[in-house]
């Protein structure tokens, strides 16, 4: 378990992210820190002159211009799709 302290401005934020989106403010809270998490791990990735494959540059390519691209619902699922591909 960890508990942290955050501003009253962010707790008010969160709690009406949270209520937009029909989840506890702990859970849009976890979701949050865990995008964070990833998004971290993906940049330190990319910081170590990883390159992507020519799969990776074909898919982010094709996202860009088509509008039926593939939606993820977490962030992880992205970042394990392009690790498979890198």
């Amino acid at each position: 378990m960890l508990a942290m302290t955050i501003s009253d401005t962010l707790e008010t934020r969160l709690r009406n992210a949270a209520k937009l989106q029909g989840k506890t403010p702990e859970l849009m809270a976890a979701e949050a820190l865990e995008y964070w998490l990833e998004a971290g791990e993906w940049a330190a990735c990319r910081a170590s002159s990883h390159e992507p494959n020519i799969d990776t540059i074909e898919a982010i390519r094709g996202s860009r211009q088509d509008t039926t691209a593939k939606a993820y619902q977490f962030p992880r699922d992205l970042f394990a799709e392009l690790d498979g591909k890198c």
